[in-house]
This record gives structure tokens, sequence and C-alpha cells, in this order.
């Protein structure tokens, strides 16, 4: 089967909770909606929504619950698959198999987790310290042998029509799971009837040596940060050699890349945007972004026009959070880049960053997908109408016209869009 690059957008709603508090007739639904039908199309294969645990992490205010989120879209969708960003560190895999499994009912099998195991939430779920990246990722990965059993636990032929076209239960095909493990104690099997998809995609978000090990291991998509082509080869080269040593078919898992596009109807006026944007930066302020992208390193009387001495580099694997940034950050200082230089890559987190045309950002988009490190790529601001323009009118015609992504919908389900068995 020809290979096509998938496509995600961003679904989180505007306004915001705080809007919403002062115009109760107000639904932050509606721009999620706009985005929705906008996707659709386009013909772009899943809404996306991510998630924080606590109040004002990395300048945000927090976010609201996706699961419920993506529910509602699902009413308002018929092709596009829903992604909802849940954690393993904070959630329960008997409740995790319910809930998604009942999402994919509700869409007809557009279901998919974004698996994340959280650094920032502990203190709001009773947890006191946040265990270390090892024992959250240990979790993780038992959390998901339990939710695979469950969704496993009903075998074919266990729901069937009967001669009066009413279904059938043969209670013998649907088997406890008896899981007893380090974290988790289940019995099974799972109470909700066998999932379309039989189970939701697997994306898995984690950069950092456990987190690719656990990719490497269950994940069909990885999300990743890498702003760089030899980013990029370095890392589906590692997960994917892990991939195959636990006897996983080549080319899994795929991988999704962030991409922050500054588009331009000519380039001159791309590198106008870029420098109006950089201009704009607050230097002294956004010091603390390079910090949290090493894991707290002070850098408050750091030059900004000198490197970084590499004494300052974060040893990785003491580090509690957010490691794979850190490994990013710490190249780039050992290849000698400026405070001033690093914050100015701070203000993309370490995130693919491209600046163009329409037909420029293809060009970069194509690169990485002919080297096979680039299988889903995320196109965000369809609420933007200009950036709506660039991407539905520019960016994604030059990529169907180069026949890198499909020209419509292949199936029903998220897994048929994105040809996943």
């Amino acid at each position: 089967m020809k290979r096509y690059l998938g496509t995600v957008t961003g679904a989180g709603g505007f306004p915001g909770p705080y809007e919403l508090a002062l115009d109760p007739l107000t639904s932050t639904l509606e721009t999620a909606k706009l985005v929705a039908r906008r996707a659709e199309a386009a013909r772009i294969d899943a809404l996306f929504v991510p998630d924080l645990l606590v109040f004002g992490a990395q300048g945000t205010i927090g976010a609201q619950e996706p699961l419920i989120f993506v529910a509602a879209l699902s009413q308002v969708t018929t092709h596009a698959g829903l992604i909802a960003t849940v954690s393993t560190t904070f959630h329960h895999p008997f409740n995790l198999a319910r809930l998604f499994g009942t999402l994919d009912h509700v869409s007809n099998g557009r279901a998919a987790w974004n698996l994340v195991t959280s650094s920032i939430g502990e203190r709001n779920f009773g947890a006191g310290e946040l265990p270390s990246p090892e024992q959250r990722y240990a979790r993780a990965a038992e959390t998901l042998e339990v939710v695979n059993a469950l969704w496993d636990s009903w075998q074919p032929g266990a729901l069937s029509l009967g001669p009066d076209g009413r279904a059938v239960l043969d209670p013998s095909l649907i088997k406890p799971i008896h899981h007893s493990g380090s974290f988790f104690d289940v019995e099974g099997p799972l109470n909700i009837p066998p999932l379309p998809q039989g189970r939701p995609v697997l994306i898995q978000a984690g950069q950092s040596a456990a987190g690719i090990a656990l990719g490497a291991r269950y994940a069909e998509i990885v999300f990743t940060a890498l702003p760089t082509l030899a980013d990029a080869s370095l890392f589906a080269d590692r997960i994917r050699r892990q991939a195959a040593a636990h006897g996983r078919n080549p080319g899994l898992p795929l991988i999704f890349s962030s991409f922050h596009a500054t588009f331009g109807a000519t380039a001159e006026e791309a590198r106008h945007l870029v420098r109006e944007r950089v201009e704009a930066i607050d230097y002294e302020r956004d010091r603390a972004l390079v910090s949290d992208m090493l894991g707290g390193v002070d850098l408050s009387t750091a030059a900004l026009d000198k490197p970084l001495p590499e004494s300052l580099l974060p040893e990785i694997g003491t580090l509690n959070r957010r490691r794979g940034r850190a490994e990013i950050f710490s190249r780039l200082i050992r290849e000698g880049r400026t405070l001033r230089e690093l914050i100015v890559s701070a203000q993309d987190t370490g995130h693919w960053s491209v600046a163009g045309t329409p037909s420029q950002l293809a060009d970069a988009v194509q690169e990485r997908f002919e080297a096979g490190v680039l299988d889903v790529l995320s196109l965000q601001g369809l609420a933007d109408d200009r950036q709506h323009d660039f991407i539905v009118n520019g960016l994604l015609p030059e990529l169907r016209k180069r026949g890198i992504v499909k020209p419509d919908y292949q199936g029903t389900t998220l897994r048929e869009n994105l040809n996943l068995k």
C-alpha cells in the first residue's frame, strides 16, 4: 500500500474557561467546531487535544478535560480522528480502558490515546513527590498491558447477530484477565462491547531513554519535538531499532512531528514575520524558558551573548522532568550557542520550526518524509483565517500534488486513514 503522510491539527477551543466565565452563553466548543469543520473539509486525519494538570504551567492557565472535549467533537464530525491526551501516572487502567473504549464507540472507530506520563501535576493527585521517569514509565507499561488485555478480553464471536436480528452474547468467549502486577490488580473482563477499531490508536509522547523504550515496545505513533533532520534521523533510527528487537513490523512506530510553521506569501514576508517575533522577545524574562528546558539551571547571571559553559549542563539521568528537552538544549550548548540564541530557540521549546512560502515549507516536509523520519505532521492554526488559508489553499494542495498527502479519507476509522492494522 502506498505510504502517505498523516495530518493532525489542534482542536483546543476558544474562548477559554476565563472568557467563558464572563459570558456563560458562549461555548468553548464553538471555535473547536469551526476547526473541526475546516479540518474535515481539508481531509485532515485527526483532531488533537493536549492537556495540563496544573494552573499556570508554562505560561498557560490550564486546559479543559480532553476526553469530554473530543467526545463532544465526535458528534459534529464524521471522519476526523479524535486524539485525547491522558496521563497514565494519575489514572487507573480499568477506567482508561472504559473511557477510550466508549470514545471509540461514540465516534464509530475514530478514537486515539496520546499517552503521557506527566512531568507536572503530582500535587493535585496526592502523589507527594513526582515519581522518577523510570517509575512513571514502568507504571505506563503496566497500564498498557492491562488496558490492552481488557480490550482483548472479548474474543471473536463473543457478540454475534442472531437469527432474529438481535445481538447474541456468548459469555464463554469473554475472559477475565487476572492481572496482578507491581502497580495494579485487575480481574476483568472489560464490561463494554468490543471496540470498532479493536483498540484505539495508541500515540505516545516522550523522548527520554525511558520514553523511547516505552514507545518502541507499545506505541503505534510517537509524538516528537525534533528541531533538525539530523535529530529526526537519530531518533527514528534509535526507536525503530528497539521496536524491531521486540519483533515489531518495519516502519513502526510512526513518527509524529510537531511543526511550528511561519507562512509568508513570499520568502521575504516569512523572514520579516520571524524577525518581528525575535525583536519582540523579552530576553531577561525568557532566561527562565531556557532554564526550564535545562531542568532548572540558574541562568540569572549568565551573559546573553556568550556561549554557556558546559559546566552548567545538567546530568540528564538526575532530572525528574522533561529529559528529552534537556538533551536537545544541552546539545545546542555543546555546539556553542549563546544564551541569546538559546532564548530564541526556546520560543519554540525545541520543536521543528520552519519559515517560508507554502512551497518552501512543502520542501522541508518532503525532505523528512522521503527520509523516512516523518509519518504524521502537526498543522496548527486553522482557527486563524490567514493561517487556514496558507494551510488548506497552499501547503496541503502542494503536498497532495507531490503525492505525499492522500487526496481523501481512505475509510471510516482512524486506523484505516493512517494505514494502521
